[in-house]
């Protein structure tokens, strides 16, 4: 009898310690979450919070819907930093949640991006020319489209004007004003930036989900593959409104990129219509080239 109440009296013991190491743990985990605990909504909380010298300048998601690059500008140190974060999907919280993030930093002075291996050519395009019904054709298909549009109606005459106008033809700019020329309008199809053998044209406004956007169409004539971002970007007289441009154009390539205004910002500027805007482009040349310079203060007028 005795030895039965002394093996009782050691289970409860066994059971007792059991239960108090199972509340530490419990008590250890709630006061020290670790990495793999991070939401994939922890990226685009953080990313709201961005704040001048930085700005986003380029911003990829995958098919999920996570963010799983972003490129950060510092406007005073002209250093960018890249951050990439890699996820998982955990089934008991049905949540894609963050087990690991990576940083790299690059800078003006060093700013050599590594290349992977090239890649098997591909095959040669189909040129597309004007058939002799007048329509486009790519090889042997007729594609039914005019090559040329309806003649249009006859304009007014035109007045003359006092102004000076650039290389394009498409800008009046207003004299008087200080700084960079104030221009009437920046329609599409302006020349916007055209040196060093690259030219920038503003192809088209438009709504993103994230903000009203700029698309620009970028030619390189240049004997560099160019990375192009922009800088002393101030929107409406505000310099620290987030927003995201980052392009890569291969010499003698035409590429088109997407400038986003995000319009997180709006309330906290008190902005309910868009003016105006100032930036600079800055290009880099990315096969390990020291390859930079930037353009002067270019400026588009946003009230459309």
């Amino acid at each position: 009898m005795k030895k039965i109440r002394i093996l009782m009296f050691l289970i409860i013991a066994v059971v007792m310690i059991m239960c108090l190491a199972s509340c530490t743990s419990k008590e250890a985990n709630t006061e020290s979450p670790t990495n793999d605990t991070v939401e994939s909504s922890y990226v685009e909380e953080k990313l709201l919070e961005v704040k001048y010298p930085f700005e986003i300048t380029y911003l990829l998601k995958d098919t999920n819907g996570n963010i799983i690059k972003v490129m950060l500008y510092n406007q005073e140190t002209k250093e960018t930093i890249i951050q990439e974060f890699f996820y998982e999907y955990d089934y008991r919280t049905e949540k894609f949640i963050i087990y690991e993030t990576r940083e790299t930093v690059q800078n003006k002075a060093n700013h050599a991006c590594q290349n992977g291996k090239d890649g098997v050519d591909g095959q040669n395009g189909l040129t597309p020319f004007i058939g002799s019904n007048g329509n486009w054709w790519i090889g042997d298909t007729d594609t039914g489209v005019a090559a040329q549009g309806p003649k249009g109606e006859t304009g007014s005459p035109g007045k003359d004007c006092n102004c000076n106008c650039n290389e394009s033809n498409t800008t009046i700019t207003r004299p008087g004003d200080d700084g960079p020329n104030r221009e009437e309008s920046n329609p599409v199809g302006t020349i916007i930036y055209h040196d060093n053998y690259v030219k920038i044209t503003i192809q088209k406004y438009f709504d993103h989900l994230l903000g009203p956007g700029i698309r620009f169409y970028i030619e390189n004539e240049s004997t560099d593959n160019l990375m192009i971002m922009t800088d002393e970007v101030v929107i409406n007289g505000y310099s620290g409104i987030t927003h995201s441009f980052l392009a890569q154009v291969e010499a003698g390539a035409p590429a088109i990129e997407d400038f986003i205004i995000w319009n997180s910002d709006f309330e906290k500027y008190n902005i309910e219509t868009l003016e105006d805007m100032t930036f600079k482009f800055t290009f880099y040349g990315v096969d390990g080239s020291n390859t930079y310079w930037e353009s002067e203060e270019l400026y588009i007028n946003l009230n459309k």
